[in-house]
């Protein structure tokens, strides 16, 4: 025991420049994760000095969070677990995966010990009630860290054009910093879009090369940035002057706020639009973005809601599904923390966890803006297995969706609540809600344009033109068949001539579906935003002549971009349809031929639901309007019922509508 105890002194007495006296425990003889006793109690692992190819050895001691002690806290992706090397701990051999080997042989010091807290080696992952209590600690671990390392990875050949572009953007934003904010959104002012164009034309003329920008495109693209858990410890790591938290990629670094400030103005400026071939939605700068907010508002003690939380991160990834939503408790709040389907623990089932979330928000909060996070992807898209099990009302949220519809001006239910209970244990969701009408036509799936095109197809001009040309043709021969006097050919003009169902003509109306009636500004459309929709309608319309090289487009750049960038943000991912009833709308990829529209009471959008046994085409006459159980299928735009037309309307019934 007596050398136990010296050894737990030598760990605390090499730790650098400690904060106070740290209060550190014996480690288990024979075995070296020793029982964490105390509620704020963890481990910090001690990594011996070292160089090159030299063994790893560290040790294992305890220590309260309450005493301030001194530790780095790093932040990485655990990789491959069927790639595994050695270390040795406290004379013990662990494997650890490659990956944070390589982070160990980097960060150890080849003079003195370095004290540093890592999830795999500070927690026992064999035990899943400390996992359990560990992970509640994880935003107190990171924030009380002395500083912070995150390692992206080994080095690729990439890496020095990437860092060249990144210090070099640095340089130029920060000579322009005093002037502009370059993440600031404002399209009425005309000097901040002068400002900005000046930065962008500096940018184009002195860093254009493709090769920086793919270089710095393969960056963003590392798996560091695509992981749930890096999100908290990112934001939760400390970021003074005098010690920042160190981005290592290979032998290259930089610092986090470096990266931040620049990526910020990478996507204030639209870089990546401009300078790449197609938008990337799921580029690290994203994700970036979305920490440096976080950061900033709960430096505010403003935090985020669970659903906007769940959203931004819902394209991150984890090996644990469970942690899709544990890794981010930490991120809430002490208010929304204490709500007992949130707090981690993982002797539950990953099905368990997502519907006591589902149903704590539904009940709780009194909102359906989470059945509209159920994915209506097609299988075939979806790049994950899912998880089986779960009622179709409750949120898979290890699968990856399409972007929620904007619905700040979206009333679909008018100013009606919901009316809503869970019966079966968590497996039937009654939901009063009024059927307004049916598919009658869908958009082919092979056509749904997604949110991001295939590489191989986004870096030729061609392709994406004749891409996005067929897609859009597909639109325009659905829409003609509401009228006997439209033909795709003539379209523009014609279109002006039929009314639809709202009144409007069926011009107006489709392009105000085409963009979900939301301007990317995140505005409603005037209608002089339908001139933009014109000078689109001409290029997609020709493209085949414009291939061909037959006809040169004359049209406003900007105005088709402005247009389009919201048509790939809003209807990307989606397929095009035509109701019973005549009104157009987007709809979840699953969607088939008689899925049924309703409103819920407290909606803001529509949805498509579907009757349990039903498999696609005609409803029998028997069955309609009503069947005894319903699935749902997702959230969908339908123009002309988005604005509480459906609750203003006694043909239509309120009904109790059972999802299971």
């Amino acid at each position: 025991m007596t050398e136990q105890m010296d050894r737990a002194v030598r760990l605390s007495t090499t730790m650098v420049e400690p904060r106070r006296d740290v209060v550190l425990y014996p480690l288990k003889a024979n075995n070296p994760y020793y029982k964490l006793k105390q509620s704020r109690e963890i481990r910090l692992l001690r990594v011996e000095p070292g160089t090159g190819s030299d063994l790893i050895t560290c040790s294992l001691g305890h220590a309260s969070l309450s005493d301030s002690p001194s530790y780095e806290a790093l932040s990485y992706v655990w990789g491959s677990t069927e790639d595994l090397k050695e270390v040795c701990c406290d004379g013990y051999s662990i494997s650890v995966t490659r990956n944070l080997h390589e982070a160990l042989q980097l960060f150890r010091l080849p003079n003195r010990s370095r004290i540093l807290w890592i999830d795999a080696l500070c927690i026992n992952q064999a035990d899943d009630m400390e996992k359990t209590i560990q992970v509640r600690l994880m935003g107190d671990i990171y924030k009380c860290a002395r500083s912070g390392l995150i390692w992206l990875g080994n080095a690729m050949e990439s890496d020095k054009l990437a860092l060249y572009l990144l210090e070099s953007l640095y340089a130029l934003f920060q000579r322009c910093a005093g002037h502009i904010d370059m993440n600031e959104a404002r399209p009425d002012d005309e000097d901040l879009r002068y400002a900005k164009g000046k930065v962008t034309d500096a940018v184009r003329r002195d860093y254009a090369s493709p090769g920086l920008w793919s270089a710095l495109n393969k960056f963003y693209r590392r798996a560091w940035f695509s992981r749930v858990w890096v999100i908290q410890e990112a934001v939760y790591l400390p970021n003074c002057a005098s010690q920042p938290t160190i981005v290592a990629f290979g032998p290259h670094t930089i610092t986090w706020n470096k990266l931040a400030f620049v990526t910020q103005g990478i996507i204030g400026l639209g870089l990546f639009d401009r300078l790449q071939s197609s938008h990337l939605p799921d580029l690290g700068h994203n994700t970036v973005s979305m920490m440096e907010h976080m950061r900033y508002t709960l430096r505010k003690s403003n935090f985020p809601s669970l659903l906007a939380i769940l959203d931004s991160t819902r394209e991150s990834r984890a090996t644990d599904p469970r942690d899709k939503i544990f890794a981010l408790v930490g991120l809430l709040g002490v208010k929304t923390a204490d709500i007992p389907s949130l707090d981690p623990d993982y002797t539950k089932s990953v099905s368990q966890v997502y519907t006591e979330v589902a149903i704590e928000t539904l009940l709780r909060f009194k909102t359906l803006r989470i059945l509209q996070a159920v994915s209506g992807k097609l299988p075939q898209y979806c790049c994950d297995g899912g998880i089986s099990g779960l009622p179709s009302w409750v949120t898979d949220w290890s699968r990856t969706s399409n972007r929620n519809l904007e619905t700040w001006h979206f009333r679909a239910a008018g100013e009606e609540e919901p009316d809503l209970q869970v019966r079966d244990s968590g497996k039937i969701l009654i939901i009063q809600g009024k059927i307004i009408d049916r598919i009658k036509n869908l958009m082919e799936h092979e056509k749904i344009v997604q949110n991001e095109i295939d590489p191989g197809v986004s870096s030729d001009y061609t392709a994406v033109l004749r891409y996005k040309g067929t897609w859009y043709q597909s639109c325009i021969q659905m829409v003609s068949t509401l009228s006997k006097i439209l033909t795709t050919g003539e379209f523009s003009t014609r279109s002006q001539l039929v009314s639809y169902p709202t009144g409007e003509c069926l011009q107006e109306a489709f392009w105000r579906t085409l963009i979900c009636n939301t301007t990317i500004q995140r505005k409603k459309p005037t209608k002089e935003y339908g001139k933009h929709w014109l000078a689109l309608h001409h290029i997609y319309s020709q493209f085949q002549k414009l291939l061909d090289g037959q006809q040169r487009s004359q049209q406003p750049v900007l105005d088709v971009i402005d247009f389009e960038h919201a048509m790939d943000t809003f209807a990307g991912g989606r397929r095009f349809c035509i109701t019973e009833n005549g009104y157009m709308g987007w709809v979840p990829q699953r969607t088939q031929f008689g899925d049924i529209i309703c409103v819920f009471k407290g909606g803001e959008v529509p949805f498509i639901i579907r009757p349990a046994f039903f498999k696609g085409g005609r409803l029998p006459f028997l069955i309609r309007p009503t069947a005894k159980y319903y699935e749902l299928i997702g959230e969908c735009y339908l123009h002309g019922w988005m604005e509480g037309q459906a609750m203003d309307r006694d043909c239509f019934k309120l009904v109790d509508i059972m999802l299971r």
